[in-house]
């Protein structure tokens, strides 16, 4: 497995925010790190599951990026993060994104071992989203841990029923990012130029802060 390296290797070059010009390895407004996530379990997957290679070299599977599915019974909406799908019968030409350039655009950071896993890997293409066969949400919780669980635990149950009732025999899956560390810098609490003051820190009693999420959040 190399997704959590992976993450955490790209998340260590930090980008400057618009406002501030801060550099930040995470901001809450910005999607980079749920969108470096996706790839990388998408690069462990495609190295673990030989079916799904197969349909991807037959040319039957593609992946799509923030796909809306609908509960047809209540209505719901919800844009999901990655799925991996059959391509939509409406399909029309276009430029092809594929895994390969997504690593690019994403500014992933690979090893050269991985980098020489990813060219040895079947081309993966983005398409237009026909039948999906997985579905993945992810999401971050990086400070406050006790009010952002509900939140989460909240945001995947509804991405969950949501899934499931846009398809009956597609896969539900859901991966949060838990912060670990003592101090944590937030964007929220820091709206100055940081380099000109001194930065607002969260504290976090760990690790009994991330156990106490972690237990609660899966009972």
């Amino acid at each position: 497995m190399y997704g959590p390296q992976i993450l955490a290797r790209s998340l260590n070059e930090p980008r400057p925010d618009r406002e501030y010009g801060n550099l930040w390895q995470y901001h809450p407004r910005s999607d980079r790190h749920s969108k470096i996530a996706c790839w990388a379990i998408l690069f462990d997957l495609l190295q673990s599951c030989k079916p799904l290679v197969e349909q991807i070299k037959a040319g039957n599977i593609g992946f799509g990026i923030n796909h809306e599915m609908r509960d047809f019974r209540t209505g719901r909406k919800k844009d999901l993060d990655l799925v991996v799908c059959t391509q939509s019968p409406s399909e029309e030409k276009r430029d092809r994104t594929s895994l390969r350039s997504l690593a690019e655009k994403y500014e992933i950071k690979l090893a050269p071992n991985e980098q020489s896993i990813l060219e040895a890997m079947p081309m993966f293409y983005e398409t237009s989203v026909g039948e999906v066969h997985v579905a993945l949400e992810a999401k971050a919780c990086m400070t406050e841990h006790g009010k952002a669980r509900p939140r989460l635990y909240d945001e995947l149950s509804s991405s969950h029923l949501t899934i499931h009732g846009s398809s009956g025999f597609a896969i539900a899956a859901g991966f949060v990012m838990v912060n670990i560390s003592e101090r944590f810098i937030s964007p929220g609490r820091n709206k100055f130029v940081v380099r000109e003051h001194a930065p607002n820190y969260n504290s976090h009693n760990q690790p009994r802060i991330v156990q106490r999420f972690v237990c609660n959040f899966l009972t």
